[in-house]
């Protein structure tokens, strides 16, 4: 039934499909409205906190540096990725606290405490 709410097949929540799902409750005659697939072209994305979780110290794979060359990538790159699909970049000021904890070079061994922006 999500399915057919995102699909809009579904618009309000007095549908049959949901009442016969909610058979004791006395649903509402008012659109349903998705907050992460929203309608029309003056819709905006819900933005969302994302969070990488690597190795306090360096594993032997070295996929701590790969996952940092990948996000020194994002940050250099992505830019114009970001504007073309309508979305905000990040500030330069939070970019700039995310590399300022990050070791000073990628052979490093991290700092034993979490990557993390306040």
């Amino acid at each position: 039934m999500l399915a057919e709410i995102f699909l809009g097949k579904i618009r309000y929540w007095d549908d049959p499909a949901i009442a016969r799902l909610n058979p004791n409750m006395r649903m509402p005659d008012t659109p349903n409205q998705s907050l992460t697939n929203p309608r029309g072209q003056d819709a905006w994305p819900v933005m969302g906190a994302t969070y990488v979780l690597i190795h306090a110290a360096r594993d032997a794979a070295g996929r701590n540096e790969a996952t940092l060359k990948f996000f020194e990538w994002a940050f250099a790159h992505g830019g114009k990725t970001v504007d073309a699909l309508d979305y905000v970049p990040l500030p330069d000021v939070v970019v700039a606290r995310i590399r300022s904890q990050w070791p000073a070079s990628q052979s490093e061994e991290l700092a034993r405490k979490p990557l993390t922006v306040h």
